[in-house]
C-alpha cells in the first residue's frame, strides 16, 4: 500500500509529496504517474518526502531513476533507505539523509 499526500506552496511552483508505505510494484507506477503530472513548467521544486517509507523494491529504484530531473528533492529518508537511493547514481536530483538523533 502507498498513501502519497500533496501539499502545494508558493502558488503551486513548489509541491511536496508526503510518501507513506512501501514504493513497489503498481504503487511505484502510480508514484511515477504522479510525479509526472506535477513536473510540468509552472512546478520550480517537487519534494519527495520519503520519511513515511518503508521499502523499496526494484520497481520503486528503476522509477526513481526514470523521474531523475533538477526539479526534484527528496528529502526525510533513512540511512539505509539513503544509501539505497546513492547506489542508484543519480545524476540530477537531490538526496537528503535525515540525520540520526543523539
Amino acid at each position: 500500500m502507498l498513501k502519497i499526500t500533496s501539499k502545494e506552496f508558493d502558488n503551486g511552483r513548489r509541491v511536496e509529496l508526503k510518501i507513506e508505505g512501501k514504493i513497489s510494484g503498481a504503487w511505484a507506477k502510480e508514484l511515477k504517474k504522479t510525479c509526472e503530472g506535477f513536473l510540468t513548467e509552472k512546478v520550480e521544486r517537487l519534494v519527495l518526502d520519503f520519511s513515511g517509507v518503508t521499502s523499496i523494491d526494484r520497481e520503486g529504484q528503476e522509477l526513481l531513476k526514470k523521474v531523475d530531473c533538477p526539479k526534484i528533492k527528496i528529502v526525510g529518508c533513512d540511512p539505509f533507505l539513503c544509501d539505497c537511493i546513492r547506489g542508484l547514481k543519480l545524476q540530477k536530483c537531490e538526496v537528503e539523509v535525515v540525520k540520526d538523533a543523539d
